[in-house]
Formats: C-alpha cells, structure tokens, sequence
C-alpha cells in the first residue's frame, strides 16, 4: 500500500501551483506587442532558453518511462539516447539555428511556407499540433495518475488543475512566461531527480 501524502505535500502542490499562475501573472505586465508576447521581445538569457528547450524534452514520461525501459532494456538504452544527443544538439547549433537566423523565420512553418508554399505550412502546422495535443494529452496524464495513486485525490480534479493553470499563465505571459516557468520547473526536475 502506498502511503498517502500527507496536509503538507498537499500544500506545497498548491503553493507550486499559484506560484506558477503568479509568475505568468507578473510577466503579463510586459506584453506590450505581438512581438513581445509571442517572441519574448527576441531578448531572454542564453541559459533561460536552454533550460527551456530541456524543459521541452523532459516530462513526466521521461521520469516514469526511462527507470522502466532501463529495467527491460538495460542501460544500454540509456547510453544509446546519451550518445546522440550531441550529434542532435551540434546539428541543430552549427545548421538549423544559422540557417534560421539569417532569413529571420520566426518557426519552421514560416520556412516550410517560404519554401514550398501555404499548403505545406497549413498541413506542417495541423500535422504539428495534433501530435503535441496527443503528446501532451499523455503527458498530463501520465503524471496525474501517479499523483492520484498517492494522494487519493481525483484524475479529472488533477487533469483539470494541471490543464488550467499551464494555460493561464502561458495566456497571460506568453512566451516569457513559458520560458520562466520551464526554468523553475527544470530546477525543481533536476533537484528532484537529484
């Protein structure tokens, strides 16, 4: 049987929570264009966008799937995914990111379009969104089942609390407060895998 989190563990939920919503609250204050919204102003701290884009490959599947895949696999899986991780990043730094800056594209889609017309910008976007919708979607719910074995509180409560507040602080912050609150939520990961 699996103990049950206790008043205190239930309070630091909560506090984490607000915490997340006051940050996207408080960065809200800087939205003063489409370009400070959606680009940050073009101006964020090196180490807060790359602990972003840590933030974007993390997730609770990582924590609940890797120790698994590990067990049945051995750590032979582990060090595949170490070994290319710095092809991915040198290919990504050296290529993609010059070739991204030079013509000014704001995402992919922006070159998709550029290169090959609307048609393969709508079909990149649609084909895009949908796999994170679903991504996601097993992401939230992955984690909230863990946190419902343990706390005895609801799936959908979990799923909904998650949900809503993700997407009010990315609402009222935009893309400075996704960037911030990955920052915190990268510490929190690191720390807690520690």
């Amino acid at each position: 049987m699996l103990a049950a989190l206790t008043w205190i563990d239930h309070t630091v939920i909560v506090v984490y929570l607000a915490g997340m919503l006051t940050l996207g609250a408080y960065l809200s204050r800087r939205q003063t264009s489409d370009d400070e919204y959606f680009l940050a102003g073009r101006r964020m701290p090196w180490f807060a966008v790359g602990m972003s884009v840590i933030a974007s490959l993390l997730s609770s599947l990582t924590y609940l799937s890797e120790p698994g895949e590990v067990w049945n696999s051995g750590v032979t899986h582990v060090f595949g995914k170490m070994l290319a991780i710095p092809f991915e990043m040198a290919f990504v730094w050296l290529l993609c990111i010059p070739f991204m800056m030079r013509f000014k594209f704001t995402s992919a889609y922006e070159y998709l379009e550029h290169r090959f017309g609307d048609g393969s910008r709508r079909l990149g976007c649609v084909l895009f969104v949908v796999m994170v919708v679903l991504w996601m979607g097993f992401v939230v719910l992955a984690s909230a089942k863990a946190l419902a074995q343990v706390s005895g509180m609801p799936l959908w409560l979990i799923i909904a609390s998650v949900g809503i507040v993700a997407t009010l602080y990315t609402m009222l912050g935009g893309l400075r407060a996704v960037i911030w609150t990955d920052v915190v939520q990268v510490a929190l990961l690191v720390g807690g895998g520690l």
